[in-house]
C-alpha cells in the first residue's frame, strides 16, 4: 500500500479499502483447520516442521501428482512449447515439477511415522494404481502394505454402517460386525431399521397396477430408443422413465450437447445442398462455406454470440466445429460415391401411427430418424437409414438377438410400410447405417508405416449396420472400386441379410417390443443386468448403481449372462421359435 501511496496521506476510510482489496488476492485456508492437535490440509498448506505422524491419504496415481485440467487458451502441451521459445505462460511441466517440490518437502515433514494409504478403485469403481512414491517407499523399506478389513471400515461412517445393518436384517449370514451395526441402529435409530426390515422383506417386487398407471399412464407409450435400456436392466428403467431420477451434471459443453450441435449442423448442410441439386452438384470449398454459416447462426442462437462464454469454452468449440466441418466432408464424400440420395433429413416418425399387439393395443412412441435415402431400382424403392452416432456403435447379431440395438430396425420396418405415404411408392428396406459423427483419433503403438496408418484411416471411416444382401443394392450403395464405407464385414460392424432374414429381423424386434410392454404392464422391476464380459456390461455405465445394490445371485436376482453366439444358432432359433408360433 504504502508503494502505491507514496507519500500521499490517506484517511481510515480508503485504508480499509485497500487494505481488503489487497486481501482479496490471497487464499486462506478454511478456519479452523485443526482439531485438538490434529491439523488437516493440502500438501502446498503443510507448513510446520514439528509433526510427528503424517497420514497420506488417497496415494492413487490419479493425485499423486494430481491431473492437472488445462485453463486458459492453451493446454499443457502448447505452454511447454512456448516456453521451449522463452514464452512463459506458466503450467505446463514447470507444474508438474512444483508438485514433485510440495511431495518431497510433505513426505519429510514427520520425524516419527509416515503413514501412506491408497485406495484400491477410484472414485468411478475402476482399479486404481498406487502413486509412484507409494511403489517406491514399498520397494526401497521391503515393505507389505496392510490390508485393513473393510467391514470394520464400514462401522465407522453412517452410510456404510446403514448397509451392514441392511445385510444383519436379511437373514442368518451375517457376520459380527453386521449384527453390532443392527444393534446400534435398533437402540438409536428404530425407525431407519424398521424400514429397512421392510424393505428387505418385500424385495424389488412387482409394481401394482395403480403404481404402473401413476408412472407410465393408462396406456403406456413404449419406445425403440427406450428398449434399449430395458433389455439392459428392467430397474435401470424403471430409475431413468418410472421415477425419472436424474444425475446431477455439471455445467459445461459436454457429449450431448456437442451431439446436438453436429446433428444440427449436418441437418443444415444436407438440406441446403439437396436444394441446390445434391452433393454431386456442389463442390467441397461451397460445401464448406454451407457449414460455417450453419454453425455461425448456430452460436447467435444457441450461444448468444459467446456472451459470457470463457476463452477456453470458444477454444474448445473451434475444435469441435473443425471436426464437424471433416465429417460434413466425409459424409459428402460417402454421398458422391453412392446411388442412394437423400429424402428426408430428421424426418418425425411419431405420425406414424402402430400399436403393439398385446391383448390391449399399447401405442408406440417413436422418435426422428436423423437422415433416410431412397434407390429406385426397377420402379421399386429401396430406403436405407443413416444414423448419426457421436459414440462408438455398432451392429452385432448377438446384440440384437438379446434385444439391443433394434431401434433403427423397428424404424425401418415402419417406414417401409408406409412409403407410399410418405413417398409416393411401395419400398423396400437396403438397409439401416450408423455414420460416425465424431473423429476418430488413431492410436499406434509406434511410430507406424504409411500404409498401415492409411489403413487405419480407411477403416476408421467404414460404416457400421445392416445391409440387404443383394448385388444390384450393394452396388449402388457404394458405386466404383475401393470401397471406403460400406462395412466389408463382421469385424467391421456390418452385418448382411437377405429379404427374408430381414423379415426374422423385424419379428424378433416387434416380439422385444411385446415382451418390453407386457412387462411394463405386469410392474416388472427386478435387477437382473445384462452381462457380457467384465468390462461390457449394463452396469459398468449405469447412474443408478448406488442405489441398486444390485448382487449376483442375491435375493433371487442374478446377471443376465449374454454369451456371444453364431449368427447360424441364431438364424435357426428364430426359425425354431417361428414355426412353433
Amino acid at each position: 500500500i504504502a508503494e502505491i501511496l507514496g507519500n500521499t496521506p490517506m484517511d481510515a476510510v480508503r485504508f480499509r479499502k485497500l487494505f481488503l482489496s489487497m486481501l482479496d488476492q490471497y487464499d486462506v485456508g478454511l478456519i479452523p483447520v485443526a482439531l485438538d492437535r490434529v491439523s488437516a490440509g493440502d500438501f502446498d498448506r503443510m507448513r510446520r516442521r514439528n509433526i510427528r505422524r503424517l497420514i497420506v491419504l488417497g496415494c492413487g496415481d490419479e493425485r499423486m501428482p494430481p491431473e492437472k485440467r488445462d485453463h486458459g487458451l492453451f493446454t499443457g502441451q502448447e505452454r511447454d512449447l512456448l516456453a521451449e521459445h522463452s514464452l512463459m505462460v506458466g503450467g505446463g511441466e514447470g507444474e508438474l515439477w512444483r508438485e514433485y517440490s510440495l511431495m518431497l518437502h510433505t513426505l519429510s515433514l514427520p520425524h516419527e511415522q509416515l503413514i501412506l494409504s491408497r485406495p484400491e478403485k477410484n472414485l468411478k469403481g475402476d482399479l486404481s494404481l498406487p502413486a509412484f512414491v507409494y511403489s517406491q517407499a514399498e520397494r526401497l523399506f521391503c515393505l507389505s502394505p496392510e490390508r485393513p478389513d473393510p467391514t470394520r471400515l464400514r462401522l465407522s461412517a453412517f452410510g456404510p454402517a446403514l448397509s451392514a445393518a441392511a445385510n444383519a436384517v436379511e437373514g442368518p449370514g451375517a457376520n459380527e460386525e453386521e449384527k453390532a451395526a443392527a444393534a446400534w441402529f435398533r437402540k438409536n435409530e428404530p425407525g431407519r431399521l424398521e424400514a429397512l426390515r421392510e424393505a428387505v422383506s418385500r424385495g424389488r417386487e412387482n409394481l401394482s397396477e395403480a403404481t404402473v398407471r401413476g408412472l407410465y399412464g393408462k396406456t403406456p407409450y413404449i419406445s425403440p430408443s427406450r428398449l434399449d435400456s430395458f433389455s439392459d436392466c428392467r430397474f435401470r428403467y424403471y430409475c431413468q422413465y418410472g421415477l425419472k431420477a436424474e444425475k446431477e451434471e455439471e455445467a459445461g459443453f459436454h457429449p450431448p450437447e456437442i451431439g446436438t450441435f453436429t446433428h444440427r449442423i449436418l441437418e443444415r448442410c444436407g438440406r441446403e445442398v439437396m436444394e441446390l441439386g445434391g452433393f454431386h452438384s456442389v463442390s467441397d470449398n461451397q460445401l464448406i462455406r454451407i457449414c460455417e454459416s450453419a454453425i455461425e447462426d448456430y452460436i447467435h442462437e444457441e450461444l448468444d454470440d459467446f456472451r459470457e462464454k470463457s476463452r477456453r469454452f470458444r477454444h474448445l468449440f473451434d475444435r469441435v466445429a473443425a471436426d464437424v466441418k471433416e465429417i460434413v466432408l466425409d459424409a459428402a464424400e460417402e454421398l458422391r460415391k453412392s446411388d442412394f440420395e437423400p429424402l428426408s433429413f430428421e424426418l418425425d416418425l411419431s405420425k406414424l401411427s402402430k400399436e403393439v399387439p398385446l391383448d390391449e393395443g399399447m401405442p408406440l412412441r417413436t422418435g426422428t430418424a436423423d437422415r433416410v435415402d431412397g434407390w429406385i431400382h426397377e420402379d421399386r424403392l429401396y430406403l436405407r437409414i443413416v444414423d448419426y452416432k457421436t459414440g462408438k456403435q455398432q451392429f452385432n447379431l448377438s446384440d440384437i438377438y438379446y434385444g439391443h440395438r433394434l431401434q433403427m430396425l423397428l424404424y425401418l420396418s415402419m417406414l417401409t410400410e408406409e412409403s407410399e405415404r410418405l413417398y409416393g411408392r411401395k419400398a423396400g428396406p437396403a438397409g439401416v447405417i450408423y455414420l460416425p459423427a465424431k473423429k476418430e483419433l488413431l492410436r499406434f503403438s509406434r511410430e507406424p508405416e504409411e500404409a498401415e496408418e492409411q489403413k487405419e484411416r480407411t477403416n476408421a471411416r467404414r460404416r457400421s449396420g445392416v445391409v440387404l444382401d443383394e448385388e444390384a443394392v450393394k452396388a449402388a450403395w457404394e458405386t466404383g472400386e475401393g470401397k471406403l464405407f460400406i462395412p466389408v464385414s463382421g469385424k467391421s460392424g456390418g452385418l448382411y441379410v437377405s429379404l427374408e432374414q430381414m423379415g426374422q429381423l423385424y419379428r424378433h424386434a416387434d416380439r422385444c417390443l411385446q415382451e418390453m410392454a407386457r412387462e411394463l404392464q405386469q410392474g416388472k422391476v427386478e435387477a437382473g443386468p445384462s452381462y457380457r464380459d467384465e468390462d461390457d456390461n449394463a452396469c459398468s455405465t449405469c447412474p443408478y448403481e448406488s442405489i441398486c445394490r444390485f448382487e449376483d445371485g442375491r435375493n433371487g436376482e442374478s446377471l443376465r449372462r449374454e454369451p456371444k453366439l453364431k449368427e447360424t444358432e441364431i438364424w435357426a432359433h428364430w426359425a425354431e421359435e417361428e414355426t412353433e408360433t
